[in-house]
């Protein structure tokens, strides 16, 4: 998987998506052998995302390495890999799963996130161990790209692991 760090974006689409990807050089994007210069395009997979109640399909961009073989899919940051709630609701959810009324608003914006996918997305929060309020500390986008730095995955795709922020 590799990521493309974008503000975020609500409202994803194939449009959006392939001006990112047709912006890309794909020689100085590093496979994870850790060779650049490698990376060929290698064909499309269809995903679908949910957003503002509509499913909507997105063909992403697979590319392989001439190098070691893998294949890899070319993500914007906004979506997380295996999911089909971007990040902006998923933060949104998780900054105000204690407020029923807010969460209901979240579910009423969007029909396609339901209540398994609310508590599904809280869950996964909780596996984290936050020093701090994250919430405030941290936007979406500086989650993202931070959960990238320290863990090279996309923010609810960590397992387990503990936060600590310091304040000066």
């Amino acid at each position: 998987m590799i990521m493309i760090n974008v503000n975020q974006i609500d409202d994803i689409n194939q449009i959006i998506y392939n001006e990112y990807i047709f912006k890309l050089d794909l020689n100085k994007i590093k496979c994870s052998c850790s060779c650049t210069g490698k990376l060929k395009k290698h064909g499309y997979y269809k995903r679908n995302i949910k957003i503002k109640g509509v499913k909507k399909e997105l063909y992403v961009l697979r590319v392989k390495c001439n190098f070691c073989n893998r294949t890899h899919a070319i993500l914007l940051s906004s979506i997380i890999p295996y999911k089909q709630i971007l990040l902006i609701d998923c933060f949104s959810i998780i900054k105000n799963r204690e407020d029923k009324y807010i969460l209901n608003q979240i579910m009423a914006e969007n029909l396609l996130i339901d209540e398994s996918n609310i508590q599904y997305v809280i869950k996964q929060y909780n596996l984290l161990e936050f020093n701090g309020m994250i919430e405030e500390q941290l936007m979406c986008t500086e989650l993202s790209f931070f959960c990238f730095v320290i863990f090279d995955c996309q923010f609810l795709q960590i397992k387990k692991a503990t936060f600590i922020f310091e304040t000066t």
